[in-house]
């Protein structure tokens, strides 16, 4: 589960890097707060199914780049196999 987090972590950082954007105007953008943001960056938590799909929006990425990570993150993390 860890490399997964890892790989979602990196990916989320990346994305808002590229577009110039700082934690709060990601949290802005999706009217969260920036301590969510900053948790899921550092692996502490992760963002509703909703917020993914906002995060993908908002950085142009193709449909599930964060998606597919964070899910398995999860599925890995609440003891569901393939």
């Amino acid at each position: 589960m860890k490399e997964h987090m890892t790989t979602f972590t990196h990916t989320l950082k990346e994305n808002r890097t590229r577009m110039g954007l700082t934690q709060r105007k990601v949290a802005n953008a999706l009217n969260i707060s920036q301590t969510a943001v900053y948790l899921w960056e550092s692996g502490r938590a992760t963002p509703t199914m909703s917020n993914l799909v906002q995060l993908e929006q908002l950085f142009g990425t193709e449909k599930g780049a964060l998606l597919i990570p964070c899910a398995y993150a999860l599925s890995t993390e609440q003891g569901v196999k393939d």
